[in-house]
């Protein structure tokens, strides 16, 4: 992080990820020595009262070795939550935005083009579409009066026992090419 982004989250924000991780920090050391000398004291005796003294900066490290991680984790999410991102400008910065130079003009330009292309090709694919859909409707009524008549035709036939006159005209065909043979 360079320096104008540095003073700019501090103007923002009043303090710095880096504070809030400095201050987190000192918490939890004082808490951490606060309940060790705590403890000392309800287990001390005259006689172990120097060994517990002396051994209380090897437990400190212990113990903030087992927190490092989830500190370094909180910082970083401190300086993701505490940040104020390059796109965010305050009415201060608003003659720094971003201005655009022949390239960038170029880019937006041919993206255009190309927006303007899928345009005209989607809007010719809805054209023929809505032609279809114009085609099948119109022949939504020859399909009903068809479907119909196959029902009337189908109610008809069915005393006829169809399905008997099919088998007997097999029959006879296949007797006509047996005979042929």
């Amino acid at each position: 992080m360079d320096f104008d982004e540095h003073a700019y989250d501090l103007e923002f924000f009043n303090f710095t990820p880096e504070q809030i991780a400095a201050e987190r920090q000192h918490c939890v050391d004082s808490i951490v020595s606060k309940a060790i000398d705590a403890t000392i004291k309800r287990i001390e005796t005259p006689a172990t009262g120097q060994m517990l003294k002396e051994q209380k900066a090897r437990v400190m490290r212990s113990i903030q070795e087992c927190c490092d991680p989830k500190l370094a984790l909180l910082r970083v999410l401190d300086k993701q939550t505490f940040h104020v991102p390059p796109h965010v400008l305050q009415i201060q910065d608003f003659d720094l935005e971003h201005q655009f130079d022949v390239k960038d003009e170029q880019k937006k330009l041919a993206k255009l083009e190309l927006l303007k292309t899928r345009f005209r090709e989607n809007v010719a694919m809805l054209a023929q579409l809505k032609v279809e859909d114009d085609n099948y409707s119109a022949m939504e009524h020859v399909i009903s009066t068809e479907t119909k008549m196959q029902q009337q035709i189908y109610a008809k036939l069915e005393p006829l026992n169809c399905p008997k006159l099919i088998k007997f005209a097999q029959k006879v065909v296949d007797n006509e090419q047996q005979k042929k043979k």
